[in-house]
C-alpha cells in the first residue's frame, strides 16, 4: 500500500495522472485493476523539390505500419496470451494506437486465409472423389473462386467505392459450398446424359438444359435473399449482400459457360486420367444388380415410409419445442458485429481502454514528456517547494532503534522529537517553526494536537502539508519501513536574543524507526501521550478522558 501511494504521488507530480490512472480512480485508493501507459513515436520528414506531401506522408505511414507488424505487435501478442521470450508473463496486456486496429483486423484475415485453403483442399478432394476427375474438380474450384474478383470488379463500378467491408472476406467460404453446389448438379447430369442422349451434341444440349434450369432456381433464390439486405440501413451489410449476390449469379453463369467444354475435353483426351472404380464392370447383357449401397438406400425409404406419421408427429413437436424454447431465451446483441472473440484485445481491450480518458485528450500533441528522474529528498532538508519537488523522502535509520526502545517501553505510543534552530538576523516579533512528524500507519495519529502540544499548547493557526511518503531504510539487516511524513508550519512568539525560528523533526509510534541526523540536531523531549494515538482508524480523536496531557512548555524548550 505504501508503494502505491508512493507510486501515485509520483505520476500526480509529472502531470500525467489521468494517463496512467482511470477514471473513477482516487487518489485514496489502495488498489486498481488496471493501469495504462502511452508511447508517442515522432518520424522527422521533408519534401524534396518537386516531391508532393502526399507521396511523402504515405511513405511514412508504411514505415509507422511495417515497424509494428514487426516488432511491437508480435511482442504485445506474446504479452497478451501470458508469455514474453517464452516466459510467463504475470499481466494481461491491451493496446491501441494509430493504425493498430487495420493491422491487427489484415493479420487476421491471413489467418483466416489458412483456413480458407484447408476448406479448399477439402472440397477439391471431395469434388475428385465423387466425379473421379481431376482436372475437372480443378477447374471447377479454380472458376468458383474466379468468380470473387469478378464480383468485386462488378461492385466497384456499380457503387463507385473501392473500400469494402471487412466482413465481406468471408464470402471465399461461402462461395466454395455454394459454387460446389452447381459443380455436382452438372457433372452428375452429365454422367446421366449417356443414357439420355447417343450424340455429343444432343448430351451437351440436354445437359445444359436440365442442369441449368436446376442449378439457376437455387442460385437466383440464394442471390435474392443476399440482394435482400440492400433493404438494410447498416452499410457493412448492405455491402455484404450485394457482393455476395453478385459472387453467387457469377457462379451459376461461369460454370453454366465454362464446365460442360471441359468435360467434354476430359472424356475425350484424358479418359487416362479418371479415378477407376474398383466395381467388376458386368456384362452388358446381364441384367444390372444393385450393389450394397443401393440396398441400404432401398432398406431406409422403405423404412421411412412405414413410419411416416410418427416421423412427422416427432418433427413437428421437436420443432415446436425449439422455437418456444428459442423465443423465451433468445436474447438480440444491437451492437455492430464483431469478426474478434470478446477475450481479443479489439474486443476487451477497447472496453478497458474506455475506462480511461481518451488519448487526445491527456498527450496532446504540444504535450511534452516529463523528466525521467525525480528528487528524492531527506527528511531533515526543509525546502519552500518540497511538497512539489519531492516526489519521496528517504533516510538511513539508527541499526535497532525504534521510538519505542528509545522510551524503553516496547508499547509506548509517543514521539521522538529533534530540534535545530534556524540560524540568522532576524528582527520579527514571532519565530517561524518548520515541523515534520513521522508516524507509522499502525494507527492514525492527529498531527494538529501533537504540534501544538508539542509548541505548548499552541492556539493560533496551523498550516499542515502531507508531503511523499518516507522510506527508512537500515543498512546493516537491509530492513525497509514506509511512513508518512506531515509538515507543519506555524508563527510562535518570539523574544529578543532567540533564534529566527525552528525546524523539528518528529518520529511518532511504537513501531516507527529513528532516522540517522546530523549532530546540530538536538533530541527534544516530547511529553505527550497516547492520547494523540487511535487504533481505530482514521477517526480524529483529540484527548481520552483520563489520560495525562501535555505540559505546557516555552518554544525554545527551556
Amino acid at each position: 500500500l505504501r508503494a502505491t501511494a508512493i507510486t501515485a504521488r509520483a505520476v500526480k507530480n509529472d502531470g500525467i495522472w489521468d494517463v496512467v490512472f482511470p477514471r473513477e480512480y482516487a487518489e485514496t485508493d489502495a488498489t486498481t485493476t488496471y493501469l495504462r501507459t502511452a508511447f508517442r513515436f515522432r518520424f522527422q520528414w521533408y519534401c524534396e523539390e518537386g516531391q508532393s506531401n502526399v507521396a511523402v506522408l504515405r511513405e511514412l505511414k508504411d514505415k509507422w505500419e511495417a515497424l509494428l507488424s514487426k516488432e511491437f505487435i508480435p511482442f504485445l501478442q506474446e504479452a497478451e496470451r501470458g508469455k514474453v521470450n517464452d516466459r510467463y508473463w504475470p499481466l494481461t496486456v491491451y493496446y491501441d494506437g494509430t493504425s493498430i486496429e487495420s493491422i491487427q483486423m489484415w493479420t487476421t484475415m491471413l489467418g483466416d486465409l489458412k483456413l480458407t485453403c484447408g476448406s479448399v483442399v477439402f472440397v477439391w478432394f471431395y469434388l475428385m472423389c465423387h466425379t473421379r476427375r481431376f482436372l475437372l474438380s480443378l477447374y471447377s474450384l479454380f472458376t468458383i473462386i474466379l468468380s470473387v474478383p469478378l464480383a468485386y470488379v462488378l461492385f466497384t463500378f456499380t457503387t463507385g467505392s473501392t473500400q469494402m467491408h471487412v466482413v465481406s472476406g468471408l464470402s471465399l467460404f461461402l462461395m466454395v459450398g455454394l459454387g460446389s453446389d452447381v459443380v455436382f448438379v452438372f457433372t452428375d447430369f452429365w454422367s446421366d446424359s449417356k443414357e439420355m442422349r447417343k450424340t455429343v451434341k444432343g448430351r451437351m444440349s440436354w445437359t445444359l438444359y436440365q442442369a441449368g434450369k436446376a442449378s439457376l432456381v437455387t442460385s437466383a433464390t440464394t442471390a435474392v435473399s443476399f440482394f435482400a439486405n440492400l433493404a438494410s440501413v447498416l452499410k457493412p451489410l448492405r455491402e455484404f449482400g450485394f457482393f455476395m449476390g453478385l459472387c453467387v449469379m457469377l457462379v451459376w453463369f461461369l460454370l453454366t459457360a465454362l464446365l460442360l467444354p471441359v468435360c467434354l475435353f476430359e472424356d475425350n483426351f484424358c479418359g487416362c486420367c479418371h479415378m477407376r472404380s474398383r466395381q467388376r464392370e458386368s456384362d452388358p447383357s446381364e441384367p444390372r444388380r444393385p450393389d450394397k449401397h443401393t440396398g441400404r438406400m432401398r432398406s431406409a425409404t422403405k423404412g421411412l415410409f412405414r413410419w411416416r406419421r410418427c416421423c412427422v408427429v416427432v418433427a413437428v413437436v421437436l420443432g415446436v419445442i425449439a422455437l418456444f424454447w428459442s423465443l423465451k431465451n433468445v436474447a438480440v446483441d444491437t451492437g455492430m458485429p464483431s469478426i474478434f472473440p470478446e477475450t481479443h484485445n479489439q474486443n476487451r481491450g477497447k472496453k478497458v481502454l474506455g475506462a480511461f480518458k481518451p488519448y487526445d485528450d491527456v498527450i496532446p500533441s504540444y504535450y511534452l514528456a516529463p523528466n525521467v528522474t525525480a528528487d528524492i529528498c531527506s527528511e531533515s532538508n526543509f525546502g519552500n517547494q518540497d511538497n512539489e519537488r519531492c516526489a519521496l523522502f528517504w533516510c538511513e535509520t539508527v541499526p535497532d532503534y525504534s521510538v519505542a526502545q528509545a522510551s524503553h517501553d516496547p508499547s509506548a505510543n509517543t514521539c521522538q522529537c529533534f530540534r535545530k534552530p534556524i540560524t540568522g538576523w532576524c528582527s520579527s516579533s514571532t519565530a517561524l517553526v518548520l515541523q515534520r512528524w513521522a508516524v507509522h500507519r499502525e494507527g492514525s495519529f492527529d498531527v494538529g494536537t501533537a504540534a501544538r502540544s508539542y509548541l505548548g499548547n499552541f492556539t493560533g493557526v496551523l498550516n499542515k502539508n502531507t508531503l511523499a511518503p518516507l522510506i527508512q531504510q537500515e543498512w546493516e539487516s537491509g530492513q525497509t519501513a514506509y511512513v508518512d511524513l506531515t509538515q507543519v508550519q506555524a508563527s510562535v512568539p518570539r523574544t529578543l536574543g532567540e533564534p529566527c525560528g525552528y525546524q523539528d523533526v518528529c518520529f511518532c509510534g511504537a513501531g516507527t524507526r529513528v532516522c540517522k541526523l546530523a549532530p546540530e540536531w538536538r533530541s527534544q523531549p516530547f511529553e505527550g501521550s497516547a492520547a494523540f494515538f487511535s487504533a481505530s482508524g482514521p477517526k480524529r480523536r483529540l484527548e481520552d478522558e483520563g489520560a495525562p496531557s501535555a505540559s505546557a512548555r516555552p518554544v525554545d524548550g527551556r
